[in-house]
Order: C-alpha cells, then sequence, then structure tokens
C-alpha cells in the first residue's frame, strides 16, 4: 500500500527527538493521524502538527539539551535507503536548542548516541563540488540508488539578515527526473 503524499511528507520530513544521553523521548508527527490521543507517543497517538510537538518539547525540556530533527528513511519514501520488509528508521540531520540551531561540533557531540545522516563533506564551499556530490549515489549502508541531493550548512550557525538562517538544500537532477 503506497502512503499518501501528505503522510509521505510529514512523515519523511518531521520526527522529533529530544536528545538526552540517558532518556531520549521521541514525539510522533504525522499529519494524518486521528482517533489517538495526540500525545505523540507513538504512531497511532501522534500529533497531527509539527508546532505543538515542539511546544510540548520546549515545556518538557528541562534539560537544556536541545531538540534534533530529523528524517525518517524506508518503506515510507520512493528510495528505500537499504530498507526491507516495511523497515523505518531516523537519521538526525540538525538539533535546535530554544530557538538557537546548534554548531556542527556540538550538536554531534550532544546527539553522538544517535544515528546521523552521512557526512558528505567538510570543507571550504566549492559549487562545483556540491553539484558533484548532489549526484552521486547514496552512501546509506545497502542502499543501491542515488542520493536525493545534499544540504549544505555551514559549520558554525549563522543567519543572513535577509532570508535568516544560512542553510541550503541542492537536489539531485536524477533524483528530479525520476519517474
Amino acid at each position: 500500500m503506497k502512503p499518501n503524499l501528505t503522510t509521505w511528507l510529514v512523515v519523511s520530513l518531521f520526527l522529533l527527538v529530544i536528545a538526552a544521553a540517558a532518556n531520549a523521548k521521541t514525539i510522533y508527527v504525522d499529519a494524518d493521524a486521528a482517533g489517538g490521543s495526540g500525545t505523540g507517543a507513538d504512531w497511532a497517538n501522534a500529533y497531527n502538527y509539527l508546532q505543538d510537538a515542539l511546544t510540548v518539547a520546549d515545556a518538557d525540556d528541562d534539560r537544556g539539551v536541545g531538540k534534533e530533527l530529523g528524517e525518517v528513511f524506508g518503506q515510507v519514501q520512493n528510495l528505500k535507503y537499504g530498507s526491507a520488509n516495511g523497515e523505518i528508521f531516523f537519521a538526525v540531520f540538525d538539533i535546535l536548542r530554544g530557538d538557537q540551531w546548534l554548531d556542527f561540533e556540538e550538536a554531534r557531540e550532544i546527539a553522538s548516541p544517535l544515528t546521523w545522516v552521512p557526512l558528505v563533506y567538510r570543507g571550504p564551499f566549492d559549487k562545483d563540488k556540491i553539484l558533484e556530490f548532489a549526484e552521486r549515489d547514496s552512501l546509506w549502508p545497502s542502499a543501491k540508488h542515488y542520493r536525493e541531493g545534499v544540504v549544505v550548512k555551514p559549520i558554525h550557525e549563522r543567519t543572513d539578515r535577509k532570508i535568516g538562517r544560512v542553510q541550503l538544500k541542492v537536489v539531485g537532477n536524477r533524483y528530479l527526473s525520476k519517474s
């Protein structure tokens, strides 16, 4: 059964994890969740809106650690990233503490026990390299397909007064041209 587009987008883009070395808490968000308690405790009781989950996470987060934002991979997408038999997995790509995104090193240190999306390149900004990396095959073990693309962000978080947070997603042409 193929999930509808709304479910695919929400499930694949938003799963919120409260980071704590010894006591991680996962809050589930799914726009199509219905009939559950809306507590975010599991998929059946998921919040319908990411902002609701973030508000609760802020209230519950007395440790000052932060929220990890990531992506759900596997049988919820057309690219399966090596998953089989309906397997779904989560990988972290960012951490938000309050209203501040953490720098790369601090984020990796805080959430070191969790699975992170693969690091493709670390170095000076190079447009040609980034475009090349977006077209390569996936780095996930056992994934036998191309990448969706790459996310480009600075090692030290910063904002621009016109565009806000400095971050870029480059989607590969192979992914864009998929049938």
